[in-house]
């Protein structure tokens, strides 16, 4: 829903907007097939557990991650400011 409101809202855009919303749409799009075929590969060989187990570890990492490049960019742009 989020990547179709977004696409619809670039077509209004500028030639550059369209082209940042294409390349989002994609990586979205690309990022999900990559991680559905190795998610079946993982649940092909080993079953669902480590499949699961992976999951609730990486998910997790990652937003731990992401706020903390999140809290570094905002305290660049403020110190910036």
């Amino acid at each position: 829903m989020l990547t179709f409101s977004d696409s619809i809202a670039g077509t209004v855009d500028g030639t550059i907007a369209r082209t940042a919303v294409a390349i989002f749409s994609s990586a979205i799009y690309l990022g999900q097939m990559i991680g559905v075929a190795a998610g079946a590969f993982v649940f092909d060989r080993f079953t669902a557990v480590p499949l699961f187990a992976g999951t609730a570890v990486a998910l997790p990492a990652l937003a731990w991650w992401f706020a903390r490049k999140l809290r570094q960019h905002t305290m660049h742009d403020e110190a910036k400011a």
